[in-house]
């Protein structure tokens, strides 16, 4: 039986180069993403404009993880 060329096009490949999460704390969301999914945190600042910060790679992805600025509110919009 031929293939449908049409029903190819309803499937899209997707992929993504990076993910930012915004997290509580940034020692245990980088400790996770290292035991769970493997992931191998390749940078980490202290203060990066007001929070600290740091890159998990995954593959050739990389997930940058922010913890809250001083007074940020988790689920905020900034």
């Amino acid at each position: 039986m031929a293939e449908d060329p049409t029903a190819r096009e309803a499937f899209m490949d997707y992929a993504f180069d990076h993910v930012h999460i915004i997290c509580r704390d940034l020692g245990a969301m980088s400790a996770y993403f290292e035991k769970v999914f493997g992931a191998e945190e390749i940078y980490r600042e202290d203060n990066f404009h007001g929070a600290p910060n740091a890159v998990m790679r995954l593959g050739s992805a990389r997930f940058f993880l922010r913890g809250l600025r001083p007074g940020e509110a988790p689920g905020s919009s900034d």
